[in-house]
């Protein structure tokens, strides 16, 4: 145990401590605790960026998770996660499991109004390509789903789930609709222990 939790009062405990966690905190944020509760097999929101830092931990389940720069992991439940919101596209957040729903709760800090996220386009992503750490198989896995996701479209929080706002709700069931699809055509190679899935369409250059 280290010096600054060697006095805690009974009953609390420090979990996890990430020191990579440099959280800029934009001038004026408010506080936002959310619960993100994804369906079985979901395959949780496009790629996209926060307005700012978030913290929290999976509650219940696996989580597919993957930011800008960094590998692609699967955190369980207890396991925490960090990403420093503003330019850093985060690019899958999605239920591992196949048979169960999977949970995490995040406090995120971002100014007042904001949305709490917004789609990232297909084209900047392309272009950002260098800047992933990951396999071929969740690449191919996200850039089947960019296929129908809606640039600059902001997503809201209602309820246990992600849903949009002010977009057309047919562009949402498309964008399932392509997910399942994508499990159903050419077969990727499995990537950290995750299950086989199929994509669509691969990448230009692999």
């Amino acid at each position: 145990m280290s010096a600054e939790h060697a006095h805690l009062p009974p009953g609390v405990e420090v979990i996890t401590t990430l020191p990579e966690a440099a959280a800029r905190i934009p001038a004026g944020a408010e506080a936002r605790t959310i619960r993100v509760t994804l369906p079985p097999g979901d395959p949780g929101a496009p790629p996209h960026r926060h307005p700012g830092p978030i913290f929290g931990y999976v509650t219940q389940g696996e989580i597919l998770f993957e930011l800008e720069g960094q590998p692609p992991r699967v955190l369980k439940a207890g396991d925490a996660l960090f990403e420093p919101g503003g330019d850093v596209i985060h690019l899958q957040g999605a239920n591992n499991l196949p048979d169960v729903q999977s949970q995490l709760v995040v406090t995120m800090f971002a100014p007042p109004g904001t949305p709490i996220l917004t789609v990232v386009s297909a084209e900047e992503l392309a272009e950002r390509r260098h800047r992933r750490v990951t396999s071929h198989d969740a690449t191919c896995r996200c850039e089947c789903r960019l296929q129908v996701s809606a640039p600059g479209e902001p997503f809201g929080w209602l309820g246990g789930g992600y849903a949009l706002l002010g977009m057309d709700s047919r562009l949402l069931s498309r964008y399932r609709r392509s997910v399942a699809r994508a499990r159903s055509g050419p077969r990727c190679a499995p990537a950290l222990g995750d299950r086989a899935h199929r994509c669509t369409s691969w990448p230009a250059g692999r």
